[in-house]
C-alpha cells in the first residue's frame, strides 16, 4: 500500500507485504526491543505471565510423547482486543513500558486493519458491513523467542497452519 492508501497495480504473489503502512518504525523497532527484553527477563519473572490451562501467557507448546517434533520455541500469546478479553493476569501486569508499547502497537495494527479491510471492500465490490463481520472476534499478538535447541533433530520450526487467521503484522521496521 503506498503513503495515499493504494494497493500496488498488480498482485502480490504469494504474500502481501506492506510498506508506508503508517505503522511507525520507530514503535515497531520500540516493541521488538521490548519484546527481547521480556524474553530475557528470568524464568521465575516470566512464569508471573504463564499459561493458565490455556494457551495465552507466556510458555510453550504442550509436550505429549517423547518422540513427538516440536516448536522449539517460548512465546508470549494474548489476546489484546477487544480490551474486555485481556485476561487480568497478563495485560494489565506487564512491565512498563512494554504494556504501554503493546497497547500503542495493538491499536496502529488494528487501524492499518481497517485501512486494509476498506480497500478489499472496494476492490471486490461488497458491503463494507459483510466484510468486516469476517473479521470481528478480536486481535491477538503471538510473540516468539527461539532459544538455542539441544536436541535440534527433533524441531521442525512452526507446526503448520499454527498462526492465527486474518492480517498479520511481522515485527519488522518495513
Amino acid at each position: 500500500m503506498d503513503r495515499e492508501g493504494h494497493l500496488p497495480p498488480k498482485p502480490c504473489p504469494p504474500n502481501l507485504i506492506l510498506i508506508n503502512h503508517g505503522v511507525s518504525s520507530s514503535l515497531v523497532d520500540k516493541v521488538k526491543s521490548e519484546t527481547q527484553e521480556f524474553f530475557k527477563l528470568p524464568l521465575e519473572e516470566k512464569k508471573k505471565f504463564g499459561q493458565e490451562q490455556e494457551t495465552q501467557g507466556f510458555g510453550q507448546d504442550f509436550v505429549v510423547s517423547e518422540e513427538q517434533k516440536l516448536d522449539w520455541a517460548d512465546r508470549f500469546y494474548m489476546i489484546t482486543l477487544p480490551t474486555s478479553f485481556r485476561k487480568p493476569h497478563l495485560f494489565p501486569k506487564l512491565p512498563l513500558p512494554f504494556r504501554d508499547s503493546i497497547e500503542a502497537y495493538s491499536t496502529e495494527l488494528q487501524n492499518l486493519a481497517m485501512k486494509v479491510l476498506n480497500l478489499m471492500v472496494k476492490a471486490l465490490e461488497v458491503e463494507a458491513d459483510d466484510m468486516r463481520v469476517l473479521f470481528e472476534g478480536g486481535q491477538t499478538m503471538r510473540m516468539n523467542y527461539y532459544p538455542p535447541c539441544p536436541q535440534p533433530e527433533q524441531v521442525i520450526g512452526l507446526t503448520p497452519y499454527s498462526d492465527g487467521a486474518g492480517p498479520h503484522h511481522p515485527p519488522s521496521s518495513q
